[in-house]
């Protein structure tokens, strides 16, 4: 891959975190670049659209354009008009949000989600965001279906020390992290009580396919108030969890089939 598709990609990936504005020499530090490099890549990508300049300040704030590829993306995949009928029944059945995470390569992200609860504290969108993979439930349950040494490798490369401040229960080291994920093999779910987030708690299930063995294919999660998610209740939201995740496991391969279904318009082209 060559030196400027290589900083392009990193500059999308720097913008698509990020909501904030940001100064030249921020960006320029973030992708390691000179200035001169930094200034006309940036200046490319205000051009195609997919960063903005505010001509008052002159800072740079990723635009509307990289979320539009993101929702075309996920649209295409088929995984929300499979998937999203059955977090919206777990969500509706806990009151609470209900979150999908499905990987990509050694990495987790949220992609679908629906919201359960009415009234009260709640938590909003955060589709796109990248999953802390040892401090969120949806993390862990992903990763404990994993060979060890491959778990890990993936935690050990997200990091444990991020920029984003974590939950006071926050594990901070690997024979930690290791303890958690055998106890969450041999309950079948995963927890995470004030670990991403102080006041926040959360349960997840693996997604697997037809062999119970193998490597997730996502994770679902429930997130609540840690005051609303006591013990007595998260014991309550566990069967319907596992249940939900169990037929997600079944449908899963429709998404594949529906991303790969022709279009009408491909279907024209062809006659």
């Amino acid at each position: 891959m060559s030196l400027q598709i290589t900083q392009t990609l990193a500059a999308l990936d720097f913008f698509s975190k990020s909501g904030e504005s940001h100064a030249l020499a921020d960006i320029q530090n973030a992708l390691s670049m000179s200035k001169s490099g930094t200034h006309r890549l940036l200046t490319q990508l205000v051009e195609r659209g997919y960063v903005e300049q505010d001509p008052r300040t002159q800072r740079y704030t990723g635009s509307m354009r990289l979320a539009v590829l993101g929702l075309q993306f996920l649209s295409s995949t088929g995984l929300k008009d499979i998937c999203l009928p059955e977090l919206r029944r777990l969500a509706r059945f806990s009151g609470e949000l209900v979150r999908l995470a499905a990987p990509q390569k050694d990495r987790l992200f949220f992609v679908s989600e629906a919201q359960g609860a009415t009234n009260g504290l709640r938590f909003d969108a955060n589709l796109g965001r990248e999953v802390v993979l040892h401090a969120t439930a949806g993390g862990k349950a992903w990763l404990s279906t994993m060979p060890e040494e491959q778990a890990m490798r993936y935690a050990l490369a997200a990091g444990f020390e991020i920029d984003t401040p974590l939950g006071p229960n926050a594990i901070g080291d690997i024979e930690t992290l290791l303890r958690d994920l055998r106890d969450i093999r041999n309950r079948g779910f995963a927890q995470a009580i004030e670990e991403a987030e102080a006041g926040v708690t959360s349960i997840a299930a693996p997604i697997r396919l037809a062999d119970p063995t193998s490597e997730a294919v996502a994770s679902v999660i429930i997130v609540a108030p840690a005051v609303r998610m006591t013990e007595t209740r998260r014991a309550e939201l566990v069967p319907q969890l596992l249940e939900t995740a169990h037929r997600l496991g079944e449908l899963w391969p429709l998404r594949n089939e529906a991303a790969e279904a022709p279009t009408t318009k491909d279907q024209e082209d062809a006659v």
